[in-house]
């Protein structure tokens, strides 16, 4: 009853990926009609069985006539957060970069379809479920978040890329954007648009640029930073924290904080709530969304937001000045996000032809005009320097020059009793140097 069994399941778990598309048009190697109104391009899904390997892993030969380039059916999974608005300058963009691989000399044709990041039924969520039960659905490129880079390296869902990555396109992309798809040292993922926090202010309300703490305690100005935290510790602890020298983990991997570096970032907000900056309401700030309305509307001078946001809202028209984050002596770092294209095959004629539509989309001039066009962070130097952002591109230059990021998706113990601390020293519950204390001796190890 075993293969009966397999079978269906097999069969039920096509059923349930279909019943997760919202469109779907033919035929199969038609990627010109609008992407973001029809998020499955094309009909099908292509049948592979090939395990995923280890980093040092070799694919086994096979006696099988390997198809050629211009037969091979390649099978994409696309983040619905990069989906343009249908009719937008975007979805014009992309739908030319698409027709112009499929035009090119001897290119693989492509399956494009539309899954959500999060949740059941998410990239990740479908990729364990599919390499259980139904390998043959699962796609040979992905758009994964890096919260679950780590995840699906660990559970061998993406194969590494160290080994096949083409040189060029390494040696292009930023070291804050290598770091990203990198995990234990092996790139399991090629970033392509970018999330980067920093902060904005009204120069006006602040001699010099709010760099560090003492700059923001001297102005006396109100600011609004994620400080409730989500999915983990909030960027606007972290980061000072590890530019302060804070750690998250000893060289095992084991959990560990360090008391002088926490003890002085959460001297800061503890001054501030003392000088009225910043209260316990700040809590309940999770993502910059919960307070950007009332930053716009003039309530605070200074605030925390992400790259999206700020070219979303096209804040340089409004007189409002970009900078790095806030942090103990105003290096210039920050805590990065995005999107990276991960492989499911470890076939080496589909990880050519995976290869060569990063390779296309991801050619500087045509990786500029999208994230532009998406209001997205590009991924590779020479596309920032054709991005047309002005002095914030300079500034996205410089804190992706940094090749030690912080990156998003941080969790577990370290972190959790990291922000305990911060909410301990807001709600007047502990002093600084009792929080740092409390936090650093009760750190599982």
């Amino acid at each position: 009853m075993r293969t009966p069994l397999r079978l269906l399941l097999a069969l039920l778990f096509g059923l349930y990926l279909a019943a997760c598309e919202t469109h779907s048009v033919g035929p199969t190697d038609e990627v010109t009609s609008a992407i973001s109104s029809n998020p499955s391009l094309s009909g099908g899904i292509l049948a592979r069985s090939q395990p995923l390997p280890t980093p040092t892993a070799v694919p086994t030969p096979t006696s099988t006539p390997e198809p050629t380039q211009a037969q091979l059916r390649l099978v994409i999974w696309w983040a619905a957060e990069l989906l343009p608005t249908p009719g937008s300058a975007a979805e014009t963009v992309l739908n030319a970069q698409f027709a112009g691989f499929r035009n090119s000399p001897d290119a693989p044709s492509l399956i494009v379809r539309a899954k959500r990041s999060e949740g059941v039924g998410g990239i990740l969520s479908t990729l364990r479920s599919a390499s259980r039960v139904a390998p043959g659905a699962l796609p040979d490129l992905a758009l994964l978040r890096r919260a679950d880079l780590p995840a699906a390296a660990r559970d061998r869902l993406i194969a590494p890329l160290s080994a096949s990555m083409p040189a060029a396109l390494r040696r292009n992309l930023t070291p804050a954007a290598l770091a990203l798809g990198t995990v234990e040292d092996v790139v399991y993922g090629v970033a392509y648009l970018l999330e980067v926090q920093h902060v904005v202010y009204r120069p006006a309300a602040f001699e010099t640029p709010p760099l560090t703490f003492a700059a923001v305690l001297d102005a006396g100005q109100p600011f609004a930073f994620p400080l409730g935290g989500e999915d983990g510790v909030n960027t606007a602890l972290l980061i000072p924290y590890a530019v302060a020298g804070g750690q998250l983990a000893d060289e095992a991997g084991a959990p560990v904080l360090d008391e002088a570096p926490l003890r002085t970032v959460l001297e800061f907000y503890e001054q501030a709530v003392a000088a009225g900056l910043i209260g316990p309401e700040a809590l309940a700030y999770h993502t910059a969304e919960d307070y950007w309305d009332a930053f716009l509307d003039g309530a605070f001078d200074l605030a925390q937001v992400d790259s999206s946001i700020y070219l979303t809202s096209s804040l340089q028209q409004m007189g409002l000045v970009a900078a790095p984050p806030i942090t103990t002596t105003g290096e210039a770092r920050t805590c990065l996000d995005g999107w990276l294209w991960v492989m499911t095959t470890s076939d080496p004629d589909r990880q050519a032809g995976a290869w060569r539509l990063l390779e296309w989309l991801m050619q500087a001039e045509r990786q500029a005009a999208f994230a532009q066009a998406m209001n997205r962070v590009p991924s590779l130097e020479s596309a920032l320097a054709l991005w047309n952002a002005g002095d914030y591109g300079a500034l996205m230059a410089t804190l992706l020059a940094n090749d030690t990021p912080i990156l998003a998706g941080n969790s577990g113990p370290a972190v959790e009793t990291l922000q305990a601390a911060l909410e301990a020293v807001i709600n007047g519950e502990q002093s600084a140097a009792e929080a740092a204390e409390a936090a650093t001796g009760s750190t599982p190890s």
